[in-house]
């Protein structure tokens, strides 16, 4: 086997050590507008407390669709029967109360 001195490593191509990039790639100005925002109201505090645009759009999409589904919803007959049962209950528990009162009284 061959022992490679230094001069061998520097001639030989796959081994040249590559020099680092001498240009940064810079962000864009808007990039840059954006962050230095970002920055201010992170400082100020601003942006824990509200939410951002987009989710206060979609929740409030979200609200407006749950109306129109509740508004055109038609009761189902397991759900008027319960609500009969409630009907009923509440108008026994008026009864007896009336009834208590009258006993009394007397």
């Amino acid at each position: 086997m061959k022992d490679f001195s230094t001069k061998d490593f520097a001639t030989h191509s796959s081994l040249r050590p590559v020099a680092a990039p001498s240009t940064i790639i810079r962000p864009s100005r808007t990039h840059q507008e954006l962050h230095k925002e970002l920055l201010l109201t992170h400082r100020k505090g601003l942006g824990l407390r509200s939410k951002p645009e987009l989710l206060k759009v979609l929740e409030r999409r979200r609200c407006q669709q749950e109306n129109k589904e509740l508004q055109g919803h038609e009761k189902t007959p397991l759900e008027q029967e319960l609500q009969k049962r409630l009907q009923r209950k509440e108008q026994q528990k008026l009864e007896d109360a009336k009834e208590i009162k009258e006993n009394d009284y007397e």
